[in-house]
């Protein structure tokens, strides 16, 4: 993403000088955070921005981020609320604090409303795995499914490798060629942290696969999964290529890319309880966010429980 075609789109709503600020602010992130990551904090942004320019009749500047009081704030999360999912309010919320915390530290404002805030209360909800039935038979049958060979290849083997270790979706685009050569992975997760993951014999032979065909440059520096015309894989495309199997496989709306993620968490819970080894597999910064799976698990053992027990009948 470039920076020029957030200017284009924030010309209306804040004045010139206000531009530059939120400029420094992009550059601040660039590196720290992947372009994905960035994008999304700046549409939170923006769309904040937006309601201040209606709820306050004016363009955006320093000076009326530095009056901003409460109450407005709890007017721009009143209105989300109606617009949007409370997880999606939260992630908002929070990439509003972090501008005005760059705000403070730079010395463009000098409060922030969010200092005295608490972020939305989000209900954890339980993710919604596939069993491994569905996942085998969908990496059975996507190759069928193509109508360019490779392409079918490049599917499988991409949600194979997502599905093996747990990767995010952006953490598989964005591995290269030189991956194949190495005995594990080295994944960069969120925030430019690093882990190694094992790298399965099934999962490579499906990767090789996948290169015989291609059309496209090989070698160590290369993007290991490529888009139809030539460039990397993109999100995008991946996950309307995971719309299309699924839908001709009747799989539920749930089984997208990050629920392959999901699946292989709980399937690894259900035959360990080794939390630590999931967390970090899964690169996660928090065991509590680890710990969602095993409820998924007692969940899935408490209806087990109820079918045949029985008392239950």
């Amino acid at each position: 993403m470039h920076i020029l075609e957030v200017k284009v789109y924030f010309d209306c709503y804040m004045d010139y000088s206000f531009k530059i600020i939120f400029d420094q602010w992009l550059n601040s992130l660039y590196g720290r955070y992947s372009e994905h990551t960035v994008k999304a904090y700046s549409k939170d942004v923006t769309q904040f921005l937006q309601f201040l320019q209606r709820h306050l009749a004016a363009t955006v500047t320093v000076s009326i981020l530095q009056t901003l009081t409460v109450p407005s704030i709890r007017s721009w999360l009143s209105y989300r609320k109606e617009a949007y999912q409370v997880k999606s309010t939260g992630r908002a919320f929070s990439s509003v604090k972090m501008f005005f915390i760059f705000l403070q530290k730079h010395k463009h404002i000098q409060k922030s409303p969010f200092d005295v805030m608490r972020p939305p209360k989000t209900q954890k909800t339980l993710p919604r795995p596939l069993s491994q039935e569905q996942i085998f038979d969908m990496f059975e049958n996507i190759p069928q499914l193509s109508d360019e060979p490779w392409v079918g290849l490049r599917d499988k083997a991409f949600f194979m490798l997502i599905y093996s270790v747990g990767l995010r979706i952006n953490e598989a685009l964005q591995l290269n060629q030189g991956c194949l050569i190495s005995q594990a992975l080295l994944i960069k997760g969120k925030g430019g942290k690093q882990r190694s993951v094992p790298f399965m014999e099934t999962v490579r032979a499906a990767l090789n696969n996948y290169l015989h065909l291609c059309p496209y440059a090989k070698g160590n520096n290369y993007p290991l999964f490529y888009g139809i015309k030539g460039g990397r894989f993109g999100v995008t495309t991946a996950e309307r290529q995971l719309q299309r199997y699924r839908a001709i496989a009747n799989l539920p709306e749930s089984a997208t890319p990050h629920a392959l993620r999901h699946s292989c968490a709980t399937h690894l819970i259900e035959s360990s309880d080794d939390l630590r080894a999931v967390q970090e597999l899964l690169g996660h910064a928090s065991l509590s966010t680890t710990q969602i799976y095993t409820q998924v698990d007692k969940k899935k053992l408490l209806s087990t429980y109820l079918d045949v027990h029985p008392r239950s009948k």
